[in-house]
């Protein structure tokens, strides 16, 4: 849970490139 923690904390500090991250991730999956 510590590893989803970090994450989670990287996701609030960057916000916006996560949220680029997100994107590029389901179009690949797409």
């Amino acid at each position: 849970t510590l590893s989803s923690g970090k994450i989670k904390d990287l996701s609030t500090q960057s916000g916006l490139k996560t949220d680029e991250i997100g994107d590029m991730i389901v179009k690949s999956i797409i």
